[in-house]
Order: structure tokens, then C-alpha cells, then sequence
């Protein structure tokens, strides 16, 4: 190459080189401007999203390790051993003991409305991926009351024939990521199920019939309406500070049971829907659902070949939680409690017991009930936490001890032995910053609005560092920390330091946001007015009115709940009366970000 050629050369790659720069300002410029419209308003969280996701791509780990721990690089090898790890796991069943046959329950076959069609279609979610007929929800939602016609005679059949069609029996597997262990360990991946939309509406009428036969207990908060994991998470801590307030040892239990929604026997779930009073006709629908069920797995080189599915329920199935929590609920009703001793949360199950002896022996029986049922405890995650501190152990019924944990992460939500709240804020801050470190190249471009940015920040960070807050007794020093994570941020996406001598004050005008310990008390508030306008055999109101007998130690008690409210209710002016008009309540309660239209209303 000539020295002319080589200087032209580099000429046209600066050239381009701008000219791709040009290209991608121009669009971050029209995709920021549609953002900050009030119409972009609903994107913002869909593009945070987006971005968590690209971060989480892991198109270049090519490679997987075998049985052995040996690493296989060749593609198809690494096809092969996704195929098997998912063919073993969806096809292996844990021991179990026989139940007792139940007669089927007659009844008359109840069709399909085109009301309930419609009702069903407009809640499904679009934007998600297609399963392997391609047909997405949104071809349903585009063909308005023909297809609705068409739906509702084409469901109708179905159901008369308990029999679907064969390219619903197939799906594909994606394995995602859990973020921890090794990366190219195969059991460190949770195979999602991507199944026919059509599929999916037709499972969330059956899930709809289900639900109207069989009544959950109310220790389950997973998937149920009116219960959460807010809820379950209330009652632990609820317990935990009336126990120590009195000064009792509280003991708590969190089993972990092992692979439940694959190994769940599919005999048990027939013999429980039969047992729980399920027409029969309903029961041979979701066993025909099952039936000859096959997947293959989606990874870097190519799709696997088929395989069979025996065992479990449809990971990222509609229909799969009801089935699920339904059969757990019934190999265990013996065992129940009720709240706040039993909680629930879909597989999470927390025990809670005065003493260690009685926290071993319920523990002893949840373990013998779930292996009748072809469930197994796993020993390695099942840990224990106690108030006291004396140091003891629990044993399973094969003589294995339990972790004994100081702080456990339940449901999201740090709980600590003592009833303090400190590791959980410590837990909050330190996955505001992993959910800002997703966004940085948002909230860090100059080229994107301040305004913009506080959107973002308001969407998607702040939720993230709030998440279990209306549960928090919070102290001045817990405050503190919270809001010096808070300022850190937004002016880190004004792009300022301390050193601009620029005051909160105006950090905050720019980026339209308020405080956090308003937020905060207006979130404890807002929980508060809603446990309090339940009916009283709701399980969060009766942790909140629950009393402990016993006497209090000497000194200052720690700061409780219902300290926080009283004081919060103090500072807005407001009384336990007015909880019960949720419209008053939430105007006197509610702290608006400055300029911010959405929470004005």
C-alpha cells in the first residue's frame, strides 16, 4: 500500500467514523426526546429494561462444563449437554408414597363466553417473546371481535375434546441466568419455557375455573389475589418485634425445597385436583395439557433436538403457580398453622416457633409430609435463625444439621436475628447501586436530560432502594444513609460533585425529585392505611393487632412499626379514623416529586 493510499484510507475511516458518531447522536437524541414526552412516559421502565437485559447477554460464554466439571467447547457437544442437563432434570421424579384413590367429581361442562374471551385477551401482556408456532399475542389483540369470535368457538372445542393441538405439546427452553455461581455450570440456569400464546390464554382459562373451585389457605401469599410478598414479609417482621418487645425467643425456619416446580410428580397434581372437588372434565383438560409435552433447548450454537417431558410443571406457564401452590397446599393442610406461624410464598416456606425443640419437630414433619408427596427438602439451602444467643443446631430426619443464619434474605428482604432493620437497608442500597450501575448509560449521557434522568431514576433505582421500606421501623442513622445514597446518585447524573458547592435543594429541582424520607413516610403510610382498611381476619391485620404475652426488659425499647406510624400521622396531620376513605387518605399521606404529573393525581 502507497503512502497516498494509506493517508486516504485513514481519511475515510475518520470520515465514517464521525459519520456513525453523527448517526447515533441523532438517534439517542429522538429516542430521549420521545422519552421525555408524556406519551414516552410508559417506555421509560421498558428501556431500562431492555438495557438490564443487553447487560445480562451471554451470547459470548460459548462454552459449558459436563457431569465431571470438564469444560466443552465444541458446539455440539454444548448442545448435547444442554439437552441432557434439562432431559435428566424434567424427567426425574424424587420417591413418594401412594395416596389414596379419590373418586372423580361429575359435573357438567361449562362453555366458553366471548365476554370472558375478551376479558382474558385485553390482560395479556404484549411485547414478550412468541413460542414455537411464532403467532404472538398481539395477532389476537389486531383481529378485535372476529378473532374474539374465533377464539371463543375454537376454546370451546378444545374443551368439549379435551384435546389441544399437537404444536402446543412443543416448546422451547431458554436457560437464563441466575447471576450467581459459575457461569458455565449448567445448574446455575433456570430453564424458561416459551409455549404457544394462544396456549397461554387458553391456560389462563383454565387457571380461572380453577380458582373458583379450590380455595387456598390463607398461609399461601404467592399468587393468590389480596396477598403478596409484602405481605408475608409484614407478618415475619410483625412477629419478630412482638417477640422481642416481650423479650421471647422467636425461632424461625426457611426451607428450601429442591428443583419443586420440575420434580412436582404429575400423578400427585391429578390426585390432588380430584381430591380438591375438580370436575372431571377440567382435570382431563390439564392432563391432555401435559400430555406428550416435548422442549428443546435454545442456546449459543443452535436449538437441540426434541425431547419428552414427564415430570413437573411448565416453567413460565400461566396455568403452572395455581397447579402448584393448589397441590402444596393440600400435602400439607394437616400441617398448616395459619399466619404468622405458617407463611407461604408459592415453594418459600418460613416456620416460626417459640422454642428450638418445637421448631425441630415441625420442621421433622414438613419433611416426612413433602416426601409422601415426591418433594424433597433441600438441607444445604434450608437455614435457621434464632433471636437467642445461645448456639444450637437443627437436625433434619436423617441427622443433617441446618445453616444457622444471622440474617437471611427473605423474599427480597434482608430479616436479622435481632429484629433490626440494618441489613435489610444495607441489602436495599446495595441493589439500588447494582440496578443504577445497569442505567449508567442513561443516567451518565449528556446527551440525555436531567429531567429525563430523574424519570428514570424515579422508575427504576428508586423502587429498587425502597423495596420492603413500608415494612421499616426507621431510625434518624437509617434516614441518613439512605438519602446520602440518593444524593450521590442524582448528582452523579447531573454530572456534579460536592465540590460545585451545588445545594440538595437544587439537585433535587433539577432532576423533579423529592426526598426519600418523605418518599418513605409516605409508603409506610400507604401501607398502612391498607392493612387497616382489610377486614379483620385478613393475616396482615392480625399480625399488626397481634399481642405477645410476657413482660418487657429493662431500658428504652427499640424503635417499633407502629412507633414510625404514629409519628409519621403526627407530622401529616391525619388519624387511624381517616384510613378508611383511601381517597382522603392518599391526598393527605401521598408526597408528590416536584413537577411530576403522575403523582399529583
Amino acid at each position: 500500500m502507497t503512502l497516498e493510499a494509506l493517508a486516504e484510507y485513514k481519511r475515510k475511516k475518520k470520515e465514517t467514523k464521525a459519520e456513525v458518531a453523527k448517526a447515533k447522536n441523532a438517534t439517542m437524541d429522538e429516542l430521549y426526546e420521545k422519552l421525555d414526552s408524556t406519551q414516552g412516559e410508559k417506555h421509560v421502565f421498558r428501556l431500562a429494561k431492555a438495557r438490564h437485559k443487553a447487560s445480562l447477554d451471554l451470547s459470548e460464554v460459548r462454552a459449558v462444563k459436563d457431569e465431571d466439571g470438564k469444560v466443552l467447547r465444541d458446539p455440539v457437544a454444548v448442545k448435547q449437554r444442554w439437552r441432557t442437563y434439562f432431559s435428566h432434570l424434567l424427567n426425574e421424579e424424587f420417591p413418594r408414597k401412594e395416596r389414596v384413590s379419590i373418586p372423580p367429581t361429575a359435573g357438567p361442562i361449562q362453555p366458553w363466553t366471548i365476554e370472558e374471551v375478551r376479558k382474558v385477551v385485553k390482560k395479556m401482556k404484549v411485547g414478550k417473546a412468541a413460542g414455537p408456532d411464532g403467532v404472538p399475542v398481539e395477532v389476537w389483540k389486531s383481529l378485535g371481535e372476529l378473532g374474539l369470535q374465533w377464539l371463543t368457538t375454537f376454546f370451546n372445542n378444545i374443551t368439549w375434546s379435551a384435546r389441544i393441538p399437537q404444536a402446543w405439546r412443543d416448546s422451547i427452553i431458554v436457560p437464563i441466568f441466575k447471576r450467581k455461581g459459575d457461569v458455565m455450570d449448567c445448574t446455575n440456569y433456570r430453564g424458561i419455557k416459551l409455549i404457544a400464546h394462544t396456549m397461554k390464554i387458553y391456560e389462563r382459562f383454565v387457571d380461572m375455573r380453577l380458582r373458583g373451585v379450590v380455595e387456598i389457605a390463607p398461609d399461601q401469599f404467592g399468587f393468590i389475589p389480596e396477598r403478596s410478598a409484602i405481605d408475608a414479609i409484614f407478618i415475619a417482621r410483625q412477629v419478630m418485634e412482638k417477640y422481642r418487645e416481650k423479650n421471647k425467643p422467636c425461632h424461625i425456619a426457611f426451607l428450601d425445597l429442591e428443583k419443586a416446580y420440575d420434580r412436582l410428580p404429575r400423578s400427585i397434581l391429578w390426585e390432588v385436583m380430584r381430591e380438591r372437588g375438580i370436575p372431571e372434565y377440567m382435570v382431563n383438560i390439564v392432563q391432555d395439557m401435559y400430555d406428550g409435552a416435548t422442549a428443546r433447548v435454545r442456546t449459543v450454537h443452535g436449538t437441540t433436538s426434541k425431547f419428552t417431558i414427564a415430570v413437573g410443571v411448565h416453567q413460565g406457564s400461566a396455568l403452572s403457580p395455581f397447579p402448584f401452590i393448589m397441590t402444596l397446599d393440600t400435602v400439607v393442610k394437616h400441617l398448616l398453622e395459619g399466619p404468622p406461624f405458617t407463611l407461604l410464598y408459592a415453594d418459600d416456606v418460613a416456620l416460626i416457633a417459640d422454642s428450638r425443640a418445637e421448631l425441630q419437630l415441625k420442621i421433622r414433619k414438613w419433611q416426612l409430609a413433602l416426601a409422601d408427596a415426591g418433594l424433597k427438602l433441600n438441607t444445604k439451602k434450608t437455614e435457621v435463625m434464632s433471636s437467642t444467643e445461645e448456639d444450637y443446631q437443627v437436625f433434619d430426619v436423617s441427622g443433617t444439621a441446618f445453616a444457622q443464619a444471622k440474617e437471611f434474605q427473605y423474599l427480597g428482604s434482608y430479616l436479622s436475628a435481632d429484629g433490626t432493620v440494618d441489613a435489610a437497608v444495607r441489602g436495599r442500597i446495595k441493589c439500588a447501586w447494582l440496578k443504577w450501575r445497569e442505567s449508567t448509560g442513561i443516567l451518565c449521557d449528556r446527551r440525555c436530560s436531567r429531567v429525563l434522568k430523574g424519570k428514570i431514576y424515579r422508575r427504576v433505582v428508586r423502587p429498587t432502594l425502597m423495596y420492603g421500606s413500608e415494612c421499616w421501623p426507621l431510625s434518624k442513622t437509617h434516614e441518613r444513609m439512605l438519602n446520602t445514597v440518593e444524593m450521590r446518585m442524582l448528582r452523579w447524573a447531573c454530572g456534579l460533585t460536592r465540590c460545585d458547592r451545588v445545594p440538595n435543594e437544587d439537585i433535587r429541582t433539577m432532576m423533579q425529585t423529592a426526598p426519600i424520607q418523605l418518599k418513605l413516610r409516605a409508603q409506610r403510610l400507604r401501607w398502612y392505611g391498607h392493612v387497616m382498611r382489610r377486614p379483620s381476619p385478613h393475616p396482615s391485620r392480625q399480625a399488626m393487632e397481634m399481642n405477645v404475652t410476657g413482660k418487657r426488659p429493662r431500658g428504652a425499647p427499640k424503635k417499633r412499626w407502629r412507633d414510625a406510624i404514629k409519628k409519621d400521622m403526627k407530622e401529616v396531620g391525619v388519624t387511624k379514623e381517616d384510613t378508611q376513605d383511601r381517597d382522603l387518605w392518599r391526598r393527605r399521606t401521598n408526597t408528590a416529586d416536584p413537577a411530576n404529573v403522575r403523582d399529583k393525581r
